[in-house]
């Protein structure tokens, strides 16, 4: 039996969360005072004691829930709890699993994910919508209709997320709630996952820089392909096209399960991803688990 580690992407947030770990582990005490150093002072106290106003800001709430993820990971490693066989994360928690797989250090993810959520939240352009509850293929037959609507979030089969022009997004939620048991407009400042990210993602993309990355130590499942990547050219491929690539989740899960992964901890705030499985896999017989406290 196969264990995966998964991390969790941005909406996991909570004023506070980490605290705990910070209370009681030196390793995770560790993991914050490099966060004190790069971040500042201010920026832990926002995470431990703010505002969830504040926190929830896109260029605060991606730093905030790498930094918690890790810190939950290195108290599993130190205490020798669960090792990985392979390693995923949504969206932003793609980040967590490349530290995870060695791919680069704690310092270069918490920058690299703060000047993606500094990006991300500058890109004004669109909305997203959650909709529960209605199928991939009428979904699909419903925004075909418009020019610059896409399905951002493939969660679990009854889960979908639409991305793009804020506009024909508030034409067609009305459309699509005759069809969907419910949709959720979010509150996020662009189109995240669509190709009206495409000058976000290129803007990204040169801050990551290749040749400060490392061969991946365990495989990893990538949100724009789904698919499992065993080295450093297909990793960063993917990974510059993440911003305006569909996040594939039920496939990277379907992959996991097939790979062998009977055993998924969930490491980081909060328990989004865990739900998500126990859906897209309820006719299977596998184990969950949550970390991060």
């Amino acid at each position: 039996m196969k264990t995966t580690f998964m991390f969790p992407g941005q909406g996991s947030q909570y004023v506070g969360m980490g605290k705990e770990l910070y209370d009681n582990y030196d390793i995770a005490k560790e993991v914050f005072k490099k966060v004190k150093n790069i971040l500042g002072d201010n920026f832990l106290e926002m995470v431990f004691y703010g505002s969830n106003e504040e926190l929830t800001k896109t260029e605060n709430a991606q730093p905030a829930i790498y930094a918690v993820s890790v810190a939950s990971l290195e108290v599993i490693r130190d205490k020798n709890l669960y090792s990985a066989d392979i390693c995923f994360g949504h969206s932003l928690g793609e980040f967590t699993a490349l530290y995870c797989s060695g791919v680069f250090s704690f310092e270069y993810g918490l920058k690299l994910t703060r000047i993606r959520g500094e990006i991300m939240s500058s890109a004004k352009k669109g909305s997203m919508a959650a909709v529960i509850g209605l199928d991939e293929t009428k979904l699909k037959e419903i925004i075909s209709k418009y020019d610059n609507l896409v399905i951002a979030n493939y969660n679990s089969p009854e889960q979908l997320v639409i991305s793009g022009d804020i506009n024909e997004l508030k034409t067609v939620v009305e459309e699509i709630k005759n069809h969907a048991k419910r949709v959720i407009q979010l509150n996020v400042s662009g189109a995240f996952h669509s190709p009206l990210m495409e000058e976000a993602s290129r803007e990204f993309s040169k801050y990551i820089k290749k040749e400060e990355l490392n061969e991946p130590k365990i495989p990893i499942i990538s949100n724009s392909t789904g698919e499992i990547v065993y080295n450093l050219d297909s990793l960063y491929e993917a990974l510059i096209k993440q911003l305006r690539s569909p996040v594939l989740f039920t496939k990277m899960v379907d992959n996991a399960f097939k790979f062998g992964v009977r055993k998924f901890i969930e490491i980081g705030p909060s328990k989004v991803l865990s739900g998500l499985v126990k859906r897209i896999l309820k006719d299977y017989e596998i184990e969950i688990l949550n970390f991060g406290s």
